[in-house]
């Protein structure tokens, strides 16, 4: 699946090979996001802007989970 990332004006294209959270893969990325309480919605602090088949939205990175084309901007 691919997963386009736009971090500080950086735009990347990642390849992700399995199933995970957006979390999952900024984290993989190094890409710097906070989530103070361990990935499991709590906090809010993950919040990221995804735009995919369902729309433009912001959503917790902890709880959504990628799919093939999804954009997601780090703010």
């Amino acid at each position: 699946m691919k997963l386009f990332i736009d971090d500080s004006g950086r735009h990347r294209e990642v390849e992700v090979s399995r199933p995970c959270t957006v979390l999952d893969a900024l984290q993989a990325e190094r890409i710097d996001i906070q989530a103070t309480c361990g990935g499991v919605g709590k906090c809010g602090r993950c919040q990221v802007l995804v735009r995919d088949e369902e729309g433009l939205s912001y959503r917790l990175a902890c709880m959504t989970q990628v799919s093939n084309g999804m954009e997601v901007v780090v703010p």
